[in-house]
């Protein structure tokens, strides 16, 4: 840049510096050529003399440079005597270094000679710019580092030539200003990066945080800068700083974060993690006046698993059960917590107390459903306690809603473990649901819904699964998940049990008095409980059932969960004893437990259910398991029953596999006793008509009331049987 011109006295050469100056060069106009080269600005490039006498000056300054001082020395004519300029020169390493410099006419010459101004800075940057690489690269370690240079006036970026790879960008891409570089950070940091280079200008001083790239791409960087002191006429010049490249720091600092939230073992959020969520989301829920539900989950008797398989093959049993349970979570805002030893803790935001059940008798059942190698015959199971609040019901702490899951946790496991229990039922309410249940079986609050089942072979109807629900006045209908566990908890759950053999046997021999089961051919499955088939007293309830209604043993089905089963000895004989009666026994949700195929030759069972889960899935090796499943079956003599079928392919499919029985939403939602009948006359009508066809919801012409989607977590045919659970 030139100043005003200024008279200079004529001598044989140039006048020496002044003082405060330092000599540095002559060069020849108009091309620049250098000459007599001092070693104080040779040394300030990093060069010799030699290296540099004779070269042009506008080859040594930056190069975005060369086109403005090449113009600026073919000023430097006529009458112009001295001229001050700025000059970005760049030294031998790639740095750039800012120098502010006189050029005086040399007297009765074209030649002019150069002088650095206030040589004490510069003298003092030479001595600094020797070990100042160096020293910066001791100081920030392994990150990347690039200095910057702003001239305020033409807001202008000179940069150190790593500046370049730091910000992602080719050579030729380098922003030279300041909107330029907002535009090369991540497109979520332009307001920061703008906001920085602002607070520069108004306070002096800078430091930010950015991102540069996208994606996988993305790198983490800090710039840093203050302005200068202002020169001698009062006018802030020029800023200077440092730019980083911290994207491992970056790395370094997130993962010693998720080491101090994350439990080193299971790879889930550990008890700091969960507090932290739990004192966050409750501020969330209670501004949102949303409900909070926490759940507690301990592992039943770990302590003797250690003892009896060592602690290594626990770990592998806690990872297992973290996984597992972890798969059952699919909300985000949802979290796991390995909350201390073998108890882990969940928060679910915006969850009621049913919900937390429901998500309670999943977490029960994938951890029945654990296998591990090194402790075969080992059942792993968890008690599960939840607590739910709602801001609008009830004020309350954290640490209290805490206590309650575990307080319901502790019900949960003196009522005999591998189960689910929420404080609001098994503790708050627990005396009065229990009597409302018992006063319901007195006042006939209770009723079955009735599912199809037909044959695959021709579509026939075989019989149905009689599901029980519960008319509770003032609260309408109830599926039993909304009062099993606690009626499990005590002798109840028979009662209920003695109830729906009863009610199911009474109501297939009405309609076979109304004609619809002419040859009395069609069957009833009724679930019950691992509870009440561990007690003598199932052989007398079923004897009653059959007494009381008429219908031969043969049309009355015992239904029980494949877990429920391998648990207790004591069930298996009892089965054995109905079985004796000519009554069948169904295994339910085959293949959600670890039964062997060998084993289906003891099971005292006439009926293998394939969970719905096999039947959905879409992975190919499926359906050659459930073939291997169907063969076997039919190898020990068992009949083979697909649940949960939805879909017309899936119901081919399911002949084609030659399994022998169906029921699902695609054949007939479960539905009351009083609407069977049409139901039963629609379909013989199709199937008398179309007997290679197989009648479905739409091929029967099905009302709204008896057709519809079935929940996510229905298992096809209903989703709410009694969860068979160990007897305690």
């Amino acid at each position: 840049m030139l100043a005003s011109p200024a008279e200079n006295t004529a001598s044989s050469r140039a006048a020496p510096a002044a003082p405060g100056e330092l000599d540095l060069f002559s060069f020849a106009c108009p091309g620049g050529e250098l000459y007599e080269v001092t070693e104080a600005f040779a040394g300030l490039l990093g060069v010799t003399g030699g290296e540099i006498n004779g070269r042009a000056l506008p080859d040594l300054v930056a190069p975005e440079d060369r086109a403005a001082c090449s113009g600026e020395l073919g000023a430097l004519s006529g009458d112009v005597r001295q001229a001050i300029l700025e000059s970005r020169f760049v030294q031998s390493d790639g740095h750039v270094i800012y120098v502010q410099w006189v050029a005086r006419r040399m007297a009765g010459s074209d030649r002019w000679r150069a002088a650095g101004i206030d040589a004490a800075d510069l003298v003092r940057l030479l001595a600094d710019r020797r070990d100042l690489r160096t020293r910066l690269d001791l100081a920030i370690g392994q990150a990347t580092a690039a200095m910057w240079d702003l001239d305020l006036r033409e807001d202008r970026f000179t940069w150190e030539s790593e500046a370049a790879q730091i910000l992602g960008v080719s050579p030729e891409a380098i922003p030279t200003n300041a909107a330029e570089l907002a535009e090369v950070v991540h497109p979520e940091d332009r307001h920061v990066m703008v906001g920085a280079l602002h607070r520069l200008i108004e306070h002096g001083s800078t430091e930010v945080g950015v991102r540069v790239g996208q994606d996988a791409e993305v790198r983490y960087l800090s710039m840093r800068g203050r302005i200068l002191d202002p020169d001698s006429d009062g006018q802030t010049r020029r800023a200077v700083g440092l730019l980083l490249d911290v994207s491992t720091e970056k790395a370094m600092e997130e993962q010693l974060l998720r080491m101090s939230t994350s439990d080193a073992l299971t790879g889930t959020p550990n008890r700091r993690a969960f507090d932290q969520a739990l004192r966050g989301e409750w501020r969330r829920c209670t501004r949102a006046r949303e409900p909070l539900t926490l759940i507690m989950v301990d592992i039943d008797g770990f302590k003797q698993f250690n003892d009896t398989f060592g602690h290594l093959v626990g770990d592998q049993a806690l990872i297992a059960v973290a996984r597992a349970m972890a798969a059952t979570l699919h909300r985000e805002g949802d979290l796991l917590a390995r909350y201390g030893g073998e108890e882990f803790a969940i928060v679910l935001p915006n969850a009621d107390t049913d919900g937390a059940l429901i998500l309670g008798q999943r977490l029960v059942e994938a951890v029945r459903a654990i296998t591990i190698r090194q402790a075969l015959g080992w059942n792993l199971s968890v008690s599960v306690g939840t607590a739910s609040w709602h801001p609008d019901r009830e004020l309350m702490k954290s640490p209290v809603l805490l206590g309650r899951a575990d307080e319901a946790l502790y019900a949960a496991k003196t009522a005999g473990k591998d189960r689910v229990i929420a404080y609001e039922t098994s503790l708050a309410a627990r005396d009065t649901l229990q009597a409302a249940i018992t006063d319901g079986l007195t006042q006939g609050e209770f009723e079955l819904h009735y599912q199809p089942l037909i044959a695959l072979d021709d579509g026939h109807l075989v019989g149905f699964e009689a599901l029980m629900r519960w008319n509770r006045p003032g609260h309408g209908l109830l599926a039993p998940h909304a009062f099993i566990p606690i009626a499990e908890t005590t002798t109840l759950i028979c009662d209920l049990g003695r109830w729906a053999l009863q009610a199911a046997a009474r109501q297939l021999a009405a309609w076979s008095r109304q004609g619809l089961d002419g040859s009395g051919s069609l069957r009833v499955a009724v679930n019950v409980s691992a509870r009440h088939a561990a007690m003598p007293q199932l052989v007398t309830d079923v004897q009653a059932a059959l007494a009381a209604s008429g219908i031969a043993a043969v049309q009355l089905e015992v239904e029980l969960t494949e877990t429920a089963l391998q648990h207790s000895a004591a069930v298996r004989a009892q089965l054995a004893r109905v079985r004796s009666l000519g009554v069948g026994v169904a295994i339910d949700d085959f293949g959600t437990g670890y039964t062997s195929i060998a084993e289906l030759a003891h099971m005292p069972a006439d009926v293998l259910k394939i969970d719905r889960t096999f039947i959905v899935s879409p992975d190919p090796r499926q359906s050659s398991l459930i073939k291997l499943i169907i063969e076997a079956a039919h190898a020990f003599d068992l009949r083979v029953v697909a649940e949960g079928i939805e879909e017309e392919h899936t119901l081919h499919t399911m002949r084609d596999l030659d399994c022998d029985t169906a029921q699902g939403y695609l054949i007939a939602k479960p539905m009351p006793a009083e609407q069977v009948p049409a139901w039963i006359t629609r379909h013989s009508a199709l199937s008398a008509t179309s007997p290679q066809s197989f009648p479905t919801v739409g091929s029967v012409g099905a009302s709204t009331d008896l057709v519809g989607t079935h929940p996510p977590d229905s298992d096809g045919s209903d989703g709410h049987r009694f969860r068979a659970l160990p007897s305690p």
